[in-house]
C-alpha cells in the first residue's frame, strides 16, 4: 500500500488533497484491526518508515490531521530515503482542512 501510496502522490499532487471516509469506506472493525497491526509493526521494526507512514494515512482519512503530522514526521526521522515525499505530503495535508479546502478557508 506505502509504494501504490508513494506512487500515486508523487506522479499527481492533486491527490495528496483528497480526503476519504476511510470509517465508511472499510467500517470501524477493520480500520482498528489495520491501526492495531500497523502500530505493532511500528513497534517492531523502528527503523522502518512504512507502517508510519500509513498511520499518517489513516489519521488523515479519519481526520485525525495533527496526528497524522506527527506520524508524517517520525516517517521522515525513519526514512533511509533521500527524497522529499514526506515533506511534499505534510505540506499538502497541513494546508488543508478536513474538506479538503485551502487552510486559510477555515478563518473566512
Amino acid at each position: 500500500a506505502e509504494k501504490h501510496l508513494r506512487e500515486a502522490f508523487s506522479t499527481d499532487h492533486a491527490l495528496l488533497m483528497g480526503q476519504f471516509n476511510l470509517r465508511a469506506m472499510i467500517g470501524d472493525d477493520r480500520l482498528q484491526f489495520l491501526v492495531t497491526d500497523l502500530r505493532e509493526l511500528a513497534e517492531k521494526d523502528q527503523a522502518s518508515s512504512t507502517p508510519v507512514f500509513l498511520l499518517a494515512y489513516i489519521a488523515y482519512n479519519t481526520g485525525n490531521e495533527p496526528k497524522a503530522l506527527g506520524y508524517l514526521d517520525l516517517a521522515q526521522k525513519r526514512s533511509s530515503r533521500k527524497d522529499d515525499f514526506y515533506k511534499i505530503v505534510r505540506e499538502a495535508w497541513a494546508s488543508t482542512d478536513t474538506d479538503g479546502n485551502p487552510a486559510d478557508h477555515k478563518n473566512k
